[in-house]
């Protein structure tokens, strides 16, 4: 199951761009969601340690967004999984996850 199909499948209304971001974050950085993940999962904000159940797909999407920031400053610049994120793709993550958890991205992001 891809990345769109779960998110339709979580009940989510997402747009056309909102699935296109789902597809090159699958197909470019390789981020994946599986049916036997665990749900919910608890994610973390590595900044001040509040934490919130989310499911994997919302887990996934501040996974990348926090991996990607922790390379922000790197001589290599912004990356996911050894590839180059643009700061465009990163605001775009980030604010699907607003969109689709707002209080996950208050707990996570904000």
């Amino acid at each position: 199951m891809n990345l769109t199909e779960y998110a339709i499948a979580k009940g989510y209304k997402l747009s056309k761009p909102d699935s296109n971001l789902l597809t090159k974050l699958e197909n470019d950085y390789k981020v994946r969601v599986g049916l036997d993940d665990p749900d919910p999962v608890y994610a973390v904000n590595p900044v001040n340690g509040a934490s919130c159940a989310v499911n994997p797909l919302i887990w996934l999407l501040h996974r990348f967004v926090i991996r990607t920031y922790s390379t922000y400053g790197s001589s290599a610049g912004m990356n996911y999984n050894c590839k180059p994120v643009s700061i465009a793709i990163f605001d775009r993550v980030r604010y699907l996850i607003l969109k689709l958890d707002k209080k996950a991205y208050a707990e996570l992001i904000d």
